[in-house]
């Protein structure tokens, strides 16, 4: 049976559907309409474009190296250590930021300190002296050192006026006033190695000395067979490291001297020139 004319429109109609030649009513509407963006790209902020500035820095005290190591969290840093600069390249914000912290950590460094020592260099003597030689503000010092040795009596060789800065070595070499007693002077040999500051919140300031030397050579009396009396030259010395309250005078070491019953002591004090 042949198909009747309207059986044949739909049939047409049909094949136009599944070849897609025929859009339903109201889908090119649909298809024209202009696309809206989702809940979810509403919500992003808009992308802002951050205005980008390049500057350089002049760095004065700061080591350039240690410097650019910090600042690179920031941003990228070029740092030239000839030349003593660091260039920043970035957002304006960013740079301001490296800015402000190069004026904080490029500052000059504190003021060294300095120390100043006052060693004090005394003869112990196994017999008693007429002169007196010795200062008064020493009193406080022999007064302890004949309450725990048998010397006789005591006799200042020298005293010594050592400055030195904080951390750093020090020393001075010197002859000592020659006694009208003796035939000849003493020669000293004083350094250490570094004296340093250290805080304590209950003594105060602790001056710390290392490597302390004292080298000397004393004049020592012998007496001949005839009774005269004779002078020999005799090699002492001290080698400690010390710890020292600022203003204290301490008994830093005792050095004997061969062929004699006499020795030798080192006092010091220290204090810190503000």
């Amino acid at each position: 049976m042949k198909p009747n004319g309207l059986a044949r429109f739909f049939l047409q109609l049909m094949v136009c559907f599944s070849l897609g030649l025929v859009v339903p009513p109201g889908a090119e509407a649909q298809q024209n309409k202009p696309t809206t963006k989702s809940e979810e790209e509403k919500s992003q902020p808009p992308v802002e474009k951050r205005e980008q500035v390049q500057k350089i820095f002049e760095i004065k005290h700061a080591d350039i190296d240690q410097l650019a190591n910090v600042l690179r969290l920031f941003t990228p840093i070029q740092a030239n250590r000839q030349l003593r600069v660091i260039a920043v390249s970035g957002p304006r914000e960013v740079v301001a930021a490296v800015e402000d912290a190069i004026k904080r950590f490029d500052v000059p460094p504190p003021a060294t300190k300095n120390i100043e020592m006052t060693v004090y260099l005394l003869m112990a003597l196994s017999e008693q002296t007429g002169a007196k030689n010795t200062p008064a503000e020493l009193e406080g010092v022999l007064k302890q050192l004949r309450s725990v040795f048998t010397y006789q009596g005591f006799r200042l060789l020298d005293t010594l006026v050592v400055r030195s800065r904080n951390g750093m070595p020090g020393g001075i070499n010197g002859i000592a006033p020659k006694n009208p007693e003796e035939a000849q002077p003493t020669f000293y040999k004083f350094y250490f190695g570094s004296a340093s500051i250290t805080s304590d919140s209950n003594t105060g300031r602790m001056i710390r000395v290392d490597n302390l030397r004292l080298g000397a050579t004393v004049p020592v009396k012998t007496i001949s067979e005839t009774g005269s009396a004779q002078f020999k030259s005799a090699e002492t010395g001290i080698n400690t490291n010390i710890d020292v309250r600022e203003g204290q005078k301490i008994v830093v070491g005792k050095a004997t001297i061969d062929g004699s019953n006499n020795a030798l002591f080192l006092v010091l004090t220290a204090k810190v020139l503000d």
